[in-house]
């Protein structure tokens, strides 16, 4: 059992929560253009100045709440696929089982989501970290493709819901952490997390809500990678889900992540932005390690079919 469980104080509910902490990058210039419509000659502009400006925010939010949603129900069809071939009493498990509904909080271009914590069942709480982590992986590539960049951190700590829909405390405040040092286009997951996970992942157990549970761990740890300087952080290219896409939207999103990537190098390298370059060839070495080149020549063959 989690050490994170409720505690009561004055007036107060302090719980665990597994938090994770998204940043749209590099809309705060985009924001600025919107100065643009005070000067009259620009009004003819205004539809895209407005586009460049807010379109990413919404785009973001609207792609966070479809996949996460999906996610978090019993609607994601791989999912349902993997449990299906599960021991009967296993099924009937992951039928009866609920996930507590996350608390989505947005804040300009940023978004936290955090997932309570259950003081009384493992297998409640592993089953939402993994909706967690699978939504993020698809929301992150999918992104990509709308050629917009993130960033984030994910950690567990102890919050409270000050407001409906808005969680803070230290879970949070560990999660911008992460994401703070994460420093390159990429959702990072913090080590009190990370330990979490894996002690839910190594049980040996023949249980069914631990056999369950365990399940949960380890396909919560397929959408993960280990980058470059050995950060762990969510796996874009998790083919989990990209098999839940129908292939034309699979091969259109891949290609279309791919080419951004590296028009984003060629731009930062033209334009001698040497921090935003460092950031691009990041991503596109990152990637190359997840065979982003392979993914890519299949989805031009899927595209060409």
């Amino acid at each position: 059992m989690s050490r994170f469980g409720q505690q009561f104080l004055p007036e107060v509910e302090v719980r665990g929560y597994v938090t994770a902490f998204v940043d749209l990058l590099g809309l705060s210039n985009k924001l600025l253009q919107l100065d643009a419509l005070c000067d009259p000659q620009n009004h003819a502009n205004a539809k895209q100045i407005i586009g460049r400006s807010l379109a990413p925010v919404r785009t973001m939010r609207r792609a966070f709440e479809d996949f996460y949603r999906s996610f978090e129900s019993h609607r994601d069809p791989v999912m349902e696929e993997q449990v299906h071939n599960l021991p009967l009493p296993l099924q009937q498990l992951w039928n009866e089982t609920h996930t507590y509904e996350s608390v989505v909080h947005w804040f300009s271009d940023c978004v936290s989501v955090s997932v309570p914590i259950s003081e009384n069942s493992d297998l409640t709480t592993m089953r939402g970290i993994f909706s967690m982590f699978s939504s993020l992986s698809v929301v992150y590539l999918q992104m990509l493709a709308m050629h917009q960049a993130i960033r984030g951190g994910v950690e567990v700590g102890y919050g409270v819901e000050i407001t409906q829909g808005e969680v803070i405390g230290s879970s949070l405040a560990k999660a911008y952490r992460v994401e703070q040092v994460a420093r390159y286009p990429r959702i990072c997951i913090g080590g009190e997390l990370l330990g979490m996970v894996e002690h839910y992942a190594r049980q040996d157990t023949s249980e069914p809500p631990e056999v369950l549970c365990k399940f949960f761990a380890c396909s919560s740890k397929e959408c993960l990678m280990t980058d470059l300087d050995g950060a762990v952080c969510i796996n874009p290219l998790n083919t989990r889900f990209l098999k839940a896409l129908d292939r034309n939207t699979r091969a259109r999103i891949i290609y279309n992540a791919f080419v951004f990537v590296h028009q984003e190098v060629r731009t930062a390298r033209d334009s001698q932005n040497q921090s935003l370059l460092k950031k691009y060839e990041w991503l596109r070495d990152s990637f190359a390690r997840i065979d982003l080149e392979s993914c890519m020549q299949a989805a031009s063959k899927d595209l060409s079919d």
